[in-house]
Formats: C-alpha cells, sequence, structure tokens
C-alpha cells in the first residue's frame, strides 16, 4: 500500500510537538553551561596580561565555536521539535529548518535503542532529501502515531522482495514450494554452522590453543563458508548490507575474530606503526564500501562505522597474532624489576605492572592478566621474554620467572 500523500488526520492539523518540562531542563542546563564556560574562557584570554599561544588561540576558538552553537540551540527551545500539517512535517535543524513532504516518505523504522535513548527514522525516497531521525517517545503521541499511519517499514519491504526474488528464482527449484523448502534448508545449514564457528571462537579465545593449531581452525571455518556460498549458487551470502532473507555465513568471521582480540589483549607489540596505518587503511576502506551501498536507511552511516572499527581491530589484532607466531626461540630474555602496578578502570578493569628499563626498553607500564597482577608486588620481579616478529614487528611476552616467582635482587656488593 502507498503512503497517502496526505494525512489521515489533516482536520486536526496543523499540529505542534514541543520539548517536554525535564527534556528542557536538561537541554537548557547542558547548553547553559557550555556557554558560560566558552565565554569564561574567552574573557579570562581577554583579560590576561601575556598574548595567547597559538595552541591556546586555536583552544579559545574552539570554546567560542561551542559557546555559539549553546546560545543558537537555546535560542532554538522557543519552535517546536515538529510542527505537522497534512502535506509535511517541518523540523528545526541546528542552522535552518527541515521540511519533508509527504508524497516523498519511502516508509518509517522501527523504533530501535542506542546508548543515548530510543529513535525511530522517517525515510525519504531516493533523491528526495534527508533522513529524518525523531525520539522514540513520539510515536507514542496520537497525532503524530496517525500523521505517520500507512507508512511502511522498509526493512519488511526488502525481505519481502528477497524473499520474492528467491522464490521466483527457477536455480533453486521447479516450484515455489521446492524453492521455499531450499530456503529453510539453507537457513538451518547456516544456524548449524554459525552455532559450530562460535563455539570455535569461544574455545579459541578462551583456551587459547597453539597458534599454528588456532590459525588452521579459522583459516578452515573460512574455507567452509565461501564452499557453502559458492554451492548454494547465491542463496547463501556472505554479508547482507540491506534486510534480506537470506542466511549470511558472518559467523564465519568469529574464530578470526577470536584470534585477532588475543592478538590485541596479550600481544606486546613493540612496534605498531605498519599495524595501525594498514588497519586504518583497511577501516576507511571498509566503511567507505558500505557508505556506497545503496540502503536508504539512516543506520547505514552507523553500520559503516561500526564496519570501519571493526575491521581495523580485526587487522591489528590478526597481524599481532600472526607476528607471534613462533614462541619457541626468543633472541633475549630479561629479569625485571616491579616499580608499582595499578588499575585502570572503565567498562572494565585492566590491569598494569610498572616495570624498570630493560634491554633497550625505557620503563613502561604493561597491561596483564588479573592473576599475574594478583601474584605480584612492587619490587618482585618478572621474566620478559623478547622476539624479533614472524612480521618483523618486535614483540615481547611477560609471565612469572620459572626457576623463582619472585626473583631475588641481585647480592650486595661486598662492603656495601
Amino acid at each position: 500500500m502507498a503512503f497517502p500523500a496526505v494525512a489521515p488526520n489533516a482536520r486536526s492539523l496543523p499540529y505542534a510537538i514541543r520539548t517536554r518540562g525535564w527534556a528542557l531542563a536538561v537541554i537548557v542546563g547542558a547548553c547553559g553551561t557550555g556557554l558560560a564556560a566558552g565565554l569564561f574562557l574567552v574573557l579570562a584570554a581577554v583579560l590576561h596580561p601575556h598574548p595567547p599561544s597559538v595552541g591556546e588561540a586555536l583552544l579559545l576558538l574552539v570554546a567560542l565555536a561551542v559557546a555559539g552553537l549553546c546560545a543558537l540551540r537555546l535560542w532554538r527551545l522557543r519552535d517546536p521539535e515538529v510542527e505537522l500539517y497534512p502535506d509535511r512535517l517541518v523540523r528545526q535543524g541546528l542552522l535552518a529548518q527541515v521540511t519533508l513532504y509527504r508524497a516523498d516518505i519511502e516508509g518509517v523504522s522501527r523504533t530501535y535503542t542506542t546508548r543515548s535513548g530510543s529513535y525511530f527514522n522517517i525515510m525519504p525516497l531516493p533523491g528526495r532529501g534527508h533522513v529524518i531521525s525523531f525520539a522514540g517517545r513520539l510515536r507514542n503521541d496520537p497525532v503524530f502515531a496517525e500523521w505517520l499511519s500507512g507508512a511502511p517499514d522498509p526493512a519488511d519491504l526488502a525481505r519481502a522482495a528477497d524473499r520474492a526474488s528467491v522464490l521466483a528464482d527457477a536455480r533453486y527449484g521447479p516450484t515455489e514450494a521446492d524453492r521455499s523448502r531450499r530456503l529453510q534448508w539453507a537457513r538451518s545449514i547456516i544456524i548449524g554452522f554459525s552455532v559450530i564457528c562460535a563455539g570455535l571462537a569461544l574455545w579459541l579465545g578462551f583456551l587459547a590453543p597453539p597458534g599454528p593449531l588456532s590459525l588452521a581452525v579459522a583459516l578452515a571455518c573460512l574455507s567452509v563458508a565461501f564452499a557453502l556460498v559458492a554451492a548454494s549458487n547465491g542463496l547463501i551470502i556472505v554479508w547482507r548490507p540491506t534486510m534480506g532473507v537470506r542466511p549470511t555465513v558472518l559467523a564465519a568471521f568469529l574464530p578470526a575474530a577470536a584470534l585477532a582480540f588475543r592478538g590485541l589483549l596479550t600481544i606486546h607489540l613493540l612496534t605498531v606503526q605498519p599495524l595501525v596505518i594498514c588497519a586504518g587503511v583497511v577501516g576507511i576502506g571498509a566503511a567507505l564500501a558500505l557508505i556506497q551501498q545503496g540502503a536508504s536507511a539512516v543506520s547505514r552511516t552507523q553500520s559503516a562505522l561500526a564496519l570501519g572499527v571493526f575491521a581495523a581491530v580485526l587487522v591489528y589484532g590478526m597481524g599481532a597474532f600472526l607476528d607471534s607466531l613462533n614462541v619457541d626461540h626468543p633472541d633475549g630474555s630479561f629479569v625485571v624489576q616491579i616499580q608499582d602496578k595499578h588499575e585502570s578502570h572503565g567498562r572494565s578493569t585492566s590491569y598494569y605492572l610498572d616495570l624498570d628499563a630493560w634491554g633497550d626498553q625505557p620503563a613502561m607500564a604493561v597491561s596483564v592478566s588479573s592473576a599475574l597482577y594478583d601474584s605480584l608486588e612492587a619490587g618482585d620481579h618478572v621474566c620478559i621474554d623478547h622476539y624479533p616478529g614472524d612480521l618483523r614487528l618486535p614483540w615481547f611476552n611477560i609471565g612469572l620467572c620459572k626457576d623463582a616467582p619472585h626473583s631475588p635482587l641481585p647480592p650486595a656488593a661486598p662492603g656495601g
């Protein structure tokens, strides 16, 4: 059913939705604080007897810009969040009004939740405007809900279109019933394959089998995945940029991701620049590739950013893991004293040992496991094995000394 060009509740329009009292208080408080802080910094710089440095001047420009944006946001509070008319809606943007006509609307997404709250998107037809996001609570406004009535969910339309294309494809069976059964079989196979890959990822991540065996398992999962894709004639796909019914083999990347996170969290690289550059290039490339897809959902940009970050982490971690496959022959071993230890608290707790200088390395803080952290105190010693790296990126391993968990200090000089 096409989305009607005129709202069914046209007689009750125009209609304005304004910011609620609690949200108004939060915005006034946040923007007022930003405005006051920016003005205070600028005033302090003007009254200071010495002229600001280049860095301070740039900081002041940023503070002035933030103050200006906060002032503009406070000024725009007098306007409603959205105004509804029979044939269009008008929303106040940061610098100008945004108008979207009902005849140009492709659909309305389901309400989704992020860290900052719940939202839904109104998506225009290609080339007819920009996606507009609204707070999820506006779905409960009866006038707005009626104004949106009749708008399809593009995700449902995409799934229906994908299913229709599968059922119309003669490669998947002579009849529509045969094609439907084959699609169900493909889904069942991928579910079983995904469970196996997830189990192998947990095994690789937590039990940490030897590096060559871990790499062989990850490559086997990827090989089976691409074999399934090739054998299915397009019924099973590698990944899905838009919603559809064809199953994907994305779970095949879980074992490789487990190895990448092992490399990221447990391998102490001394030279990281080459991996950082490679990870950045791959991450940006993956994000741009997804942005170029033709999907109209606003989540495309968010998905591209998430994909870029994941690809960069995967490349960096896998590079660190591949660099550390050879652990049989370190080119140097050191007994190093612990100067201090500390914890870092965020979403999770990280544990660090502050080590004295060793070899040609200066004193540094090294992240370790909680078990190693709890077994050592300041003044104790740890053993460090230095490796040249299979990718020519030097790295080191830290742990308790085999002969003496707490290595004694060197003997004092005679007469000392």
